[in-house]
C-alpha cells in the first residue's frame, strides 16, 4: 500500500514540475519574441496620447512576418 502511495506522489509532484518549467519556458520564449516597443506617452491636457514605435530590428525582416510581438512601455508624467 505505501509503495502505491508514494507511486501516486511521485507522479503527481513530476507533472506539476514538468507543467511549471513549460509555463516558464513559454514565458521566457515570449519575451525573445519581441520585435521592440510600442511607447505610449501621455498628451497635452486636451490632446489624446501619444505612441511611438520603437523597432529592435529592421522593418525588411518584419515586412515577412503576418504577425509581430510588441512590449508596451507606458511613460508616465513627473508630477
Amino acid at each position: 500500500m505505501d509503495a502505491k502511495l508514494f507511486l501516486i506522489v511521485f507522479i503527481c509532484i513530476a507533472a506539476l514540475g514538468l507543467v511549471l518549467g513549460i509555463a516558464i519556458g513559454f514565458n521566457l520564449s515570449e519575451g525573445q519574441r519581441c520585435v521592440g516597443d510600442l511607447v505610449i506617452a501621455p498628451g497635452d491636457e486636451d490632446a489624446d496620447h501619444y505612441m511611438f514605435l520603437d523597432l529592435a530590428k529592421s522593418p525588411e525582416t518584419l515586412a515577412e512576418k503576418e504577425r509581430v510581438m510588441l512590449n508596451i512601455k507606458m511613460i508616465r508624467t513627473r508630477k
